[in-house]
């Protein structure tokens, strides 16, 4: 977390400039909090060892990583959602992403 933490990508001050609430623009402070608070809802500061100094013996080892992703391909327009509750208690959203290969979730 530290590593990603030190290399944020910084905001990009033309964008602040030209589009204030682009991605180029909110980036690096878009991602410090989200950073923060998967930190926090993790218990990121509980969990965290140096590696070989955890509790675990034997060959079996368990850890906490993390990862950053932002797709750039910017859908076009307001992306929409709509939800349908059956009377069976079951749930459909359907909404006007795409599906990028590891699936929108169901």
């Amino acid at each position: 977390m530290q590593v990603r933490l030190k290399n944020i990508p910084l905001n990009d001050a033309d964008a602040v400039r030209r589009a204030p609430t682009s991605i180029l623009a909110i980036r690096g402070d878009l991602y410090k909090r989200e950073i923060e608070l998967a930190a926090r809802v993790s218990k990121w500061k509980d969990k965290w060892h140096a590696p070989g100094k955890g509790k675990a013996k034997g060959p079996i080892k368990h850890g906490i990583g993390m990862a950053l992703h932002t797709w750039g391909g910017q859908a076009a327009g307001p992306n929409e959602c709509t939800v349908l509750i059956a009377s069976d208690g079951s749930v459909t959203a359907r909404t006007s992403t795409q599906d990028l290969g590891t699936s929108s979730g169901r």
